[in-house]
């Protein structure tokens, strides 16, 4: 859920933060698909009472707790022990949290049915995918969802900066990037589909609370940023609020 590395995560404050903002009523909303619930619901179709699941990059928990009743065990790793012990809280007795590196997994090989990942790194370049890969069973599943290349396209460009800004311009797509790594690592068969939502927020407030807690706008500052914030608002704003998109990308592989 939330993407960090080891050394990331030694900025515990910042997990501390990003906690404190977990109860935060969202004001923001999706028109069409919504790809984390389909994603949810592919998950869903690939577990089983009788599997193990292990989620990379798990936060605060939450898919983790929310499929775990599904399962015979689920487990969650996070390179931040603040998040980790967040998700510890409350935890079904058939859950089990990790501090640990998506790179170095510390699990033996074939550990898992299922492997899950929810915007975090399993896919980011080959040795988080190699990794992923090896503590798979064979047969076993690999679901995520990440973050499309033309996500809020229309706040990147106004920023000229952005989270994947380049693949963006260059037109280099993450679903082909994902079936191109899981083919060159030979799962047994890799598909993609994408999704492109309309996403509204609020007000700019809603907005700010979103590109503060997530890697949408590199080095993001509300003080800093405020012409392009007071663009957008200009620009991107309608009577339902400040209008942008959603773009994911839904992976589904069995190795």
């Amino acid at each position: 859920m939330v993407i960090m590395t080891m050394k990331e995560a030694e900025g515990e404050p910042w997990a501390r933060w990003y906690i404190k903002g977990l109860g935060r009523k969202r004001n923001s909303w999706i028109v069409g698909p919504e790809p984390e619930k389909i994603f949810l619901d592919e998950v869903t179709k690939s577990v089983g009472r009788d599997k193990t699941l292990l989620d990379i990059g798990c936060g605060a928990g939450k898919t983790v707790k929310l499929i775990a009743p599904k399962v015979k065990e689920a487990w969650g790793i996070d390179p931040s022990k603040t998040l980790i012990e967040f998700a510890r809280k409350n935890a079904p007795k058939n859950t089990r949290f990790k501090v640990a590196d998506g790179r170095r997994l510390p699990f033996e090989d074939g550990s898992f049915d299922v492997v899950i990942c929810q915007r975090g790194p399993a896919t980011d370049n080959q040795t988080f995918a190699k990794e992923m890969r090896r503590v798979l069973k064979e047969n076993g599943a690999f679901v995520a969802i990440a973050i499309g290349e033309r996500d809020k396209e229309n706040i990147k460009k106004v920023f000229g900066r952005g989270q994947l800004y380049k693949a963006l311009l260059t037109k280099k797509t993450e679903a082909k990037r994902h079936v191109a790594l899981l083919k060159k690592l030979k799962f047994a068969s890799a598909e993609v589909r994408e999704y492109n939502s309309v996403e509204y927020f609020a007000k700019l407030d809603d907005l700010v609370f979103r590109l503060e807690r997530t890697p949408i706008i590199p080095n993001f500052h509300k003080v800093k940023d405020r012409r392009f914030l007071e663009k957008i608002e200009r620009k991107c704003s309608n009577g339902k609020g400040i209008r942008t998109n959603s773009h994911r990308v839904i992976v589904k592989a069995i190795k």
